[in-house]
């Protein structure tokens, strides 16, 4: 666990804290050497002003290990605002996948500088895309769930293929009774337009759910193997 100071503005006699390197940094950034601190050990506020144990704030924070005020800074995540200094504007804010994009359109120059949400100062573009977070990739269906269902689709359009093409009767049945030098009664079959259409739509259906279940078997496959 990181250690944790008091500090005062010198010759005030508000002590404020314990607080962390990191949040002293930030509430001191712009006159540290106005204020001074002392290691919190439990002391009362009274043994805090009586002290000879305080040092100069800037003091202090050029002798804190680079290793402890790194494990302070917060993770710079997908959601983190950020500002960017650049060519001598500030811009901003910003969510870290628009600066990577301006990064990589060649937006921002070598010499931009970022100011991550929860960070005490400014850091170096290039620090601050090695702190990225990795992104989460975007959730997609499984191929385990979308196996089975195009091989339904083609199984199923298969038989309306074959159904429609091979089965299917479009004829209907009319007798027509005609008299013979027999007397004999007869019947035939006359074709049915409104069937034949029937037929010619069963097949596309059919065809069309085949090309469908190709699809969704072949698409992960291929997607995988890439």
């Amino acid at each position: 666990m990181s250690d944790r100071y008091h500090f005062r503005l010198i010759g005030h006699p508000e002590i404020l804290g314990p607080a962390t390197i990191s949040a002293i940094r930030s509430h001191t950034q712009v006159i540290p050497d106005r204020y001074e601190a002392v290691l919190a050990t439990g002391q009362t506020y009274s043994q805090l002003r009586n002290t000879k144990d305080w040092i100069r704030v800037d003091h202090l924070l050029s002798s804190v290990p680079d290793e402890q005020a790194e494990a302070e800074l917060p993770p710079i995540t997908d959601a983190t605002h950020c500002h960017v200094f650049d060519a001598g504007q500030q811009l901003g804010p910003y969510v870290p996948q628009q600066i990577r994009s301006m990064w990589a359109a060649g937006t921002l120059t070598a010499d931009a500088s970022v100011f991550p949400a929860g960070y005490p100062d400014w850091i170096p573009i290039a620090d601050f895309l090695a702190r990225l977070q990795p992104s989460q990739p975007p959730t997609t269906p499984s191929s385990s769930s979308a196996g089975p269902l195009g091989v339904l689709l083609i199984v199923v359009g298969i038989c309306f293929t074959i159904y429609f093409a091979a089965i299917y009767d479009t004829s209907v049945v009319t007798e027509r009774r005609y008299l013979s030098r027999i007397g004999s009664v007869g019947s035939d079959a006359v074709v049915n337009l409104g069937k034949q259409q029937n037929r010619l739509i069963g097949v596309i259906f059919g065809i069309a759910m085949t090309a469908i279940g190709i699809v969704i078997v072949y698409l992960p496959s291929k997607s995988r193997d890439a």
